[in-house]
């Protein structure tokens, strides 16, 4: 009753589709469940002709340039028989079906050739050099499939394939991902410092590399985790998401560019947003997905074909022009004064000598000592700084040891260069009155200028 039924059914749908100028080559339903396999609605035959015959055997048998197309959710995904000796899909009452994975050793083959090997599709070849890279992978997968099987004929191409069965043939991905933005696969805009309300990111250009029969890879927008919610994925001046909701739109080449958006606020100061760009067959990538005809798979070729990762990423990130202090340790810049023509400063007069230092048990507010110091580490503030126990290293390039002192007066703060009055500790190891003696006055003023500043006052001899 079954074959009754189905034999009527299959001779109105091939007369039906004669008519349209139609050749079905193969479909039937999937034996896997939703989700475990791709959904492969059509497998159709590809002309693989150029200038010249083909001109390979196995074993006696031509190998044809012929190809097909496994067409999964409207992309075509160039497929290869894997035993030329058999009959096929372009043959007639072929019915095909997904049965799952295929062979490894067919990996090579179809991850490196026609048309995943971007080099040997791009559209800077002419449509001979191309068709002759067809046949090369079409033999490698034949070789790959039957090792045991003799091949003659044209031995550049022979010994092609064999170099792409074997796996000394590899594409380069690095170089030639399907999806590139901004020519990259990872496009970073990260750091700018931008005070619109909007911060907006540089425009990220999509770019793709031919992958499958076509000149484009589909894919969709997710957002990476980590990025702040609230930020927004731009295209053509229209938002079409907002972290963290992903977009639903499969995009092909019909979007060449967008832009990612964040306001300029403090919680997205700093903050990366990031958007993938993922291929909508991902999860079947990396994989040799194998058809047969599912009542006689040993009479009729296995159909194979190969899906390619597709991903992509965009990240941006902004500062605010009031959150970039500078270094710490640079000093505050300085303000240029208008030259003239001033006189030389008269040199600063003999420090007068050291006062006697202070008793081992004295703690005499009277022994206070005025020290210059210039430290290269970063210091406080005057409005910051505590009047209490404050560790200062004086160094030994005056004389001074260092120690600890009570701070009672910051008198001067230039960038780096402060003037401190200490009291010395109370245990005799601080110093006497060592304030040099008052400085020399300057010279006069020159022609058009300001007359020097007198110089610094010597320090006296420590006390005891």
């Amino acid at each position: 009753m079954k074959n009754r039924i189905f034999k009527p059914l299959l001779a109105f749908v091939m007369a039906f589709v004669m008519l349209a100028g139609v050749f079905p080559y193969g479909f039937s339903p999937l034996v896997y469940a939703a989700g475990d396999a791709p959904n492969v609605s059509n497998v159709s035959a590809l002309s693989g002709q150029w200038s010249h015959d083909p001109d390979v055997s196995m074993s006696g048998t031509t190998v044809s340039a012929k190809r097909y197309l496994a067409t999964v959710d409207g992309v075509g995904y160039e497929a290869y028989c894997a035993d030329p000796m058999l009959k096929g899909p372009d043959n007639d009452g072929a019915v095909y079906e997904l049965k799952g994975q295929g062979s490894a050793q067919l990996k090579n083959a179809l991850k490196n050739g026609f048309p995943i090997n971007t080099e040997w599709s791009s559209s800077e070849l002419s449509n001979d050099e191309r068709m002759v890279l067809v046949y090369v992978t079409r033999v490698a997968v034949a070789m790959s499939n039957n090792p045991s099987r003799t091949f003659t004929g044209d031995n550049q191409i022979i010994n092609q394939a064999k170099s792409l069965s074997n796996g000394s043939v590899t594409a380069n991905v690095n170089a030639y991902p399907p999806i590139m933005v901004n020519e990259v696969k990872d496009a970073k805009d990260t750091g700018r410092t931008i005070n619109d309300a909007a911060a907006q990111s540089k425009t990220f250009e999509i770019t793709h590399n031919r992958k499958t029969s076509q000149y484009y890879n589909p894919f969709r927008f997710e957002w990476a985790s980590g990025t702040p919610a609230g930020a927004k994925l731009v295209v053509n001046g229209s938002v079409i998401a907002t972290a963290p909701t992903n977009p639903t739109t499969v995009y092909k080449d019909d979007i060449t560019s967008f832009i990612i958006e964040m306001p300029n606020e403090a919680a997205f100061d700093g903050k990366t947003a990031k958007v993938n760009l993922v291929g909508i067959h991902n999860e079947y990538s990396d994989k040799v997905w194998l058809m047969q005809n599912p009542t006689s798979p040993d009479t009729w070729q296995d159909i194979v074909f190969y899906i390619p990762e597709v991903s992509a990423s965009a990240a941006f990130s902004f500062v605010s022009e009031n959150d970039d202090p500078g270094d710490p340790d640079d000093p505050p810049p300085s303000t240029p004064g208008t030259p003239g023509d001033g006189g030389e400063g008269g040199k600063g007069g003999e420090g007068g000598e050291g006062g006697k230092g202070g008793d081992a048990n004295a703690n005499s507010d009277a022994n206070t000592d005025t020290y210059t110091e210039i430290r290269r580490e970063p210091l406080p503030p005057p409005a910051s700084v505590p009047v209490n126990m404050f560790k200062y290293e004086f160094g030994t390039t005056k004389g001074l040891q260092g120690g600890q002192f009570r701070l009672t007066q910051l008198s001067h703060w230039e960038g780096e260069l402060i003037t401190l009055q200490a009291i010395a500790n109370a245990d005799g190891s601080g110093h006497g009155d060592a304030t040099g003696g008052q400085g020399g006055a300057g010279g006069d003023a020159g022609s058009g200028g300001r007359g020097g500043s007198g110089g610094n006052g010597g320090f006296g001899t420590a006390g005891h």
